[in-house]
């Protein structure tokens, strides 16, 4: 279950040209990331999402909007190809689509319960935790990739590893996560706004 969820949200891009960096080029960028997912009280964004299979001649394309606010709220909406939302509050997660409506109590599921962290850890950028994850640093160009390895059987089950990118401000351009076997999904952000005003009612059911 939890790899089907995390496979309706994450797409992948091929590999660039990284260079791993230095130790203190890599502590200086997570000083930086940390410091503004400390700032960043709420995120307004659009994204494209690319799904690749190895067994599909052309990767899926799919578009949305992303809204967060501390300190988990979440809101994937998914515009095209076909509309449907997947909303973190409060300790539920609820699933719209086709018509049809679902909510899950993540007290009952632990494992949700780290998937809303972790997404909404993601979309700041703030995940280094060495007790939850081995890491690399890389550059490209004006851009910083950190290659995320789960170290827990639950995470390590659904996901083998994901890429996030950063912009020269710390900010996350991109998200990548590799599944096994060639497959991966790809989110590209784009229009992001940083700390607008959004009402709680955006998060609604």
């Amino acid at each position: 279950m939890y790899k089907y969820i995390f496979l309706v949200l994450f797409f992948p891009f091929g590999l660039q040209s990284q260079t791993k960096v230095a130790k203190e080029k890599a502590e200086q960028l997570k000083s930086l990331v940390k410091r503004q997912a400390q700032q960043t009280r709420t995120i307004q964004c659009e994204f494209t999402q690319y799904k690749h299979l190895e067994v599909l001649a052309k990767d899926v394309e799919s578009k949305g909007s992303l809204a967060f606010k501390k300190p988990n709220w979440v809101k994937w909406e998914y515009t095209e190809p076909r509309p449907s939302t997947m909303l973190f509050r409060d300790g539920s997660m609820t699933l719209i689509g086709e018509g049809e409506k679902r909510v899950i109590d993540l007290g009952m599921d632990p494992g949700l319960g780290k998937l809303q962290k972790l997404m909404a850890d993601s979309i700041t950028g703030d995940m280094f935790n060495t007790s939850l994850f081995d890491m690399e640093y890389f550059e490209d160009g004006e851009q910083s990739i950190v290659h995320f390895y789960p170290k827990e059987a639950e995470l390590a089950d659904f996901i083998e590893s994901f890429q996030i990118t950063f912009d020269e401000k710390g900010h996350v351009v991109q998200l990548k996560m590799l599944e096994g076997l060639g497959d991966y999904t790809l989110i590209v952000f784009s229009n992001r706004k940083t700390n607008p005003s959004l009402p709680d009612t955006i998060f609604e059911n």
